[in-house]
């Protein structure tokens, strides 16, 4: 195959794919990801967003939504699982600081002391228990 020959099967190709581009652009629709700027439906198992240097800062998944704080420890819960819901927050350590629970037998707030990080007052109310506030150091009242 000599050059002349070469050059004129490089010159059918890109005419080719000049006319295919051409073609397609003219009577191909455009395709639409988004109406005025607003996406319709996203479909995903989990979204993670994250901050300028990739570090997670909200996490959402079919479990519920975590937030993130700056240290990348967990800030702000909120849990569906497949009996009982609960929506926590935590100190700066990742420690639960407030927990709110509600299942099929009870619902309990618990809060824990900033200092030990140890939980200090539960209050629960349900079918599973009587009404009942208890503060670590005070035996348990009954309400």
């Amino acid at each position: 195959m000599n050059y002349k020959q070469k050059f004129g099967y490089i010159t059918l190709g890109a005419a080719i794919t000049v006319i295919g581009m051409v073609v397609g652009s003219v009577i191909a629709p455009p395709l639409v990801a988004q109406h005025n700027g607003v996406f319709d439906e996203v479909k995903c198992r989990q979204l993670i967003v994250v901050d300028e240097v990739g570090n997670r800062e909200i996490l959402l998944s079919n479990r519920g939504i975590s937030i993130f704080n700056k240290a990348g420890k967990f800030a702000i819960g909120m849990v569906s699982a497949h009996d009982s819901n609960s929506i926590s927050t935590f100190d700066k350590d990742g420690n639960v600081a407030i927990a709110l629970t509600t299942n099929q037998a009870s619902n309990v707030i618990a809060i824990s002391d900033v200092q030990t990080k140890k939980q200090e007052m539960t209050l629960a109310v349900g079918k599973a228990v009587a009404p009942q506030l208890s503060v670590v150091g005070i035996k348990c009242l009954k309400l």
